[in-house]
């Protein structure tokens, strides 16, 4: 009888292992048979779910984003405020300093390949949308009364 394998999950292994050998080594660390190791499967099961190495680099990305997601929801579940939700998300601790070094890989690696550039835009304008968010709600004011406020401050003679 053949093995039963969740193709999903399956694929969310490969894409985490990736992320540890991409922070353990950078982009060009991440060979193939690297990230088979790490991921207890066989190179031909990560070319099975990933054609190429930009695939791969790809999956590690929005692996980190979702951890990066999950810090912020689960400070704001607990109550933090959103600043102090996207100070969790700093490099802090073993599994958020790895999500920072593949952000570094992947910023390296989008200059190369326009697919990686464009998710690495999504990425960062998703990340860019929270910061704002925290920064209006401890300006306890609108984003329009935020914005207006700092030109005001940016025309005043210094």
């Amino acid at each position: 009888m053949p093995k039963i394998v969740d193709h999903d999950e399956r694929r969310a292994t490969i894409a985490a292992a990736a992320a540890m050998v991409i922070a353990d080594g950078g982009v060009e660390g991440a060979t193939m048979k690297a990230i088979a190791s790490r991921a207890g499967v066989t190179t031909g099961a990560v070319t099975h779910y990933f054609a190429d190495k930009d695939q791969i680099i790809l999956a590690a990305l929005l692996h980190a984003d979702e951890a990066l997601h999950a810090r912020i929801d689960a400070s704001i579940t607990r109550g933090r405020s959103m600043v102090d939700a996207l100070l969790d998300t700093l490099p802090n601790d073993e599994a958020s300093r790895r999500d920072w070094l593949v952000w570094r890989a992947f910023e390296r690696a989008a200059v190369r390949s326009q697919p990686l550039q464009l998710q690495y835009r999504r990425s960062m304008a998703l990340w860019l949308d929270a910061a704002t968010e925290a920064i209006v709600e401890r300006a306890a004011c609108t984003l329009d009364e935020a914005r207006l406020n700092r030109r005001r401050r940016s025309d005043r003679p210094r």
